[in-house]
């Protein structure tokens, strides 16, 4: 039933009077997949000429759907800035909403929720910013199932299968809200306050939740629209505040898997902080903290610091795809380390790239238990040592046992202290000793795979088989000549040649040594200096000693020292010792000894 009076003149000017009212009784509507039935509307409109007030007012609006009633009213004033303030009690078929008020850029929308709901609210500038709103009271309980939405121009598929909302003013809060997207899910616990301001761009969206998830790829949070344009904007808010605590059981990015991770992650202006995580990757148990900041849109510096004590090479470097390198593989390294990492980068999600060369990275490495194994680059040493003038000095045999060692290098511990400065990995100086011999190694390793290598080690462990003798254990008494060598160039085709420089410094360091050894003898030995803190105590070093027992029975040789058949005739130079005995029976001097 309508019911329409239409009074006044019709000018530029002036409008006429317009009053109606309105009303459906035993409605329906149907449309594919939705129906409404049981339609009970009663209403009135004026456009405000007689009163001075525009109006639109439904005074009772009712329907059946999914086998639920909903009823609830609606007053709307004010139509430049519409004021709504009404309620609404029952379910709203979403698959109806889209396809009579839609369709929301959405090429789909269905789903039911559950409402409760009393309202008065105002949409600033509904045209421009329909998110400008004014919020006078709001109270909505709210109940979400199976809803599914499919958004134009994304093939990925949004669904919330179930979930509670309660909202109070600006405030909304979430129970058991689940989410899934693509192959993720997630569930949120939490609340959001001070929604209105953060909308209205006049204050920061205060964030208290949690968010659990079982499997969480984060390829699904991205769009898949290929025919996005490409814009450069901001990517991490400026005006969200507050907290997530996360507990995620499963997350796969860039084809890599990250477990058991829980962390708690802190909002700033276009930053995020996580002060605490913890998680598990390639095997190993990783903790530490976390920091993301957006310098420029979509120019994000990541800064970390994490730990780990079980480490496991193998495992790690299959995550890893090696790394994306061929020299050392996941089938050529064993061991596990322990490892503290203080790493800091920059990233151009815009361009797309990782800038490398500004990458600033300390990592503290301890290795226990490690193996090299069939390393093409060790055996590309000793092709080049069997091609050089090494071969005048090391047999044929003496290279060859040396390539059987290197292409089975087991350790029990080394560790070092590596740096990532300007696209360069520095390796400090260090041993590493091993089951076939003792190498002493620093050098650097660029990103483009330039690398400068040095290394050192005694040409004894290339003769020596073993460590025995029939004499019982050889104890090495760091004496010995040493092969200095070094590798340079670009890794898929290095350099090698012998290592002067390397050769000089190591004596230079071993003179200094020396002294600081001779000044410890000194002062402990005849307190020379001994005030002097800088010079530390001296002690010997304890070697295992061997004490050879001789037993010889009577026979001929023994003899020839009895002192009964020694002729008494003496000697010239036994003559010159007694004529010293005197000399120095005379003389008594007095001896002083001046060190510097």
């Amino acid at each position: 039933n309508i019911d329409v009076h239409i009074e006044g003149p019709i000018s530029n000017t002036e409008s006429p009077a317009i009053d109606a009212e309105f009303s459906v009784k035993n409605g329906s509507l149907s449309d594919n997949g939705f129906q409404l039935t049981k339609i009970l509307l009663k209403g009135s409109y004026s456009n405000g000429v007689r009163n001075g007030t525009e109006i639109l007012l439904l005074d009772q609006l009712a329907f059946h759907s999914l086998n639920r009633d909903f009823e609830g009213n609606l007053k709307i004033t004010d139509f430049a800035k519409p004021r709504l303030r009404g309620k609404a009690d029952g379910v709203i078929d979403l698959k109806a909403v889209h396809r009579l008020f839609g369709p929301f850029k959405m090429r789909e929308l269905s789903g039911n929720i559950m409402v409760n709901s009393n309202f008065d609210i105002r949409l600033n500038n509904p045209t421009v910013n329909p998110k400008d709103i004014s919020i006078y009271d709001l109270r909505a309980s709210l109940s979400v199932s199976n809803i599914v939405t499919n958004f134009v121009n994304d093939t990925r598929i949004f669904n919330i299968p179930n979930g509670e909302i309660t909202v109070r003013n600006q405030y909304a809060g979430f129970t058991d809200l689940a989410i899934t997207l693509g192959k993720s899910d997630i569930v949120i616990d939490g609340s959001l306050n001070k929604i209105a301001d953060y909308f209205n761009n006049s204050g920061a969206l205060i964030v208290d939740a949690s968010v659990d998830s079982k499997e969480l790829h984060l390829n699904d949070l991205s769009t898949t629209n290929p025919n996005a344009q490409k814009i450069k904007s901001w990517l991490l808010p400026s005006n969200i505040d507050g907290k997530i605590n996360l507990t995620l059981s499963k997350v796969n990015y860039s084809n890599h898997l990250y477990e058991s991770i829980q962390g708690q992650l802190h909002f700033r202006p276009r930053e995020i902080y996580v002060p605490y995580l913890k998680g598990k990757t390639a095997s190993a148990d990783v903790s530490g903290s976390l920091t993301i900041s957006e310098m420029y849109p979509m120019y994000l510096v990541v800064n970390t610091y994490l730990t780990s004590n079980n480490v496991s090479f193998g495992p790690l470097f299959k995550e890893w795809n090696n790394f994306d390198r061929k020299v050392i593989t996941a089938d050529n390294i064993r061991g596990t380390a322990a490892v503290e990492l203080d790493f800091k980068g920059p990233f151009d999600l815009y361009e797309k790239t990782d800038l490398k060369d500004q990458f600033i990275a300390k990592a503290r490495v301890k290795i226990t238990n490690g193996a090299l194994v069939n390393v093409s680059t060790f055996k590309e040493i000793t092709e080049s040592l069997r091609n050089s003038s090494a071969k005048l000095v090391m047999s044929k045999s003496n290279i060859n046992r040396f390539e059987k060692k290197l292409l089975n290098l087991n350790f029990e511990t080394f560790e070092n202290v590596f740096t990532i400065e300007k696209g360069v990995l520095t390796i400090p100086k260090m041993s590493i000793e091993s089951n076939a011999l003792d190498v002493n190694l620093e050098g650097t390793h660029a990103f483009d795979n330039t690398i400068d290598y040095s290394f050192n080690f005694r040409f004894r462990d290339l003769k020596s088989n073993s460590g025995d003798s029939e004499f019982g254990e050889i104890i090495d008494d760091g004496t010995g000549v040493k092969i200095y060598l070094k590798m340079y160039g670009n890794l898929a085709d290095p350099k090698f040649e012998w290592d002067k420089e390397a050769k000089k410094a190591d004596k230079k360091e071993q003179r200094e040594e020396a002294k600081e050894d001779f000044k410890s003898v000194m002062k402990t030995g005849f307190g020379v200096n001994k005030n002097d803190t800088t010079i530390q105590e001296y002690h010997k070093e304890e070697h295992p000693t061997e004490k050879v027992y001789m037993d010889f029975s009577n026979d001929s040789i023994k003899e020839e020292f009895n002192p009964e058949n020694k002729k008494k005739k003496k000697t010239k130079l036994q003559e010159r010792i007694d004529k010293w005995k005197k000399e120095n029976e005379k003389e008594d001097p007095k001896v002083e000894f001046d060190f510097n």
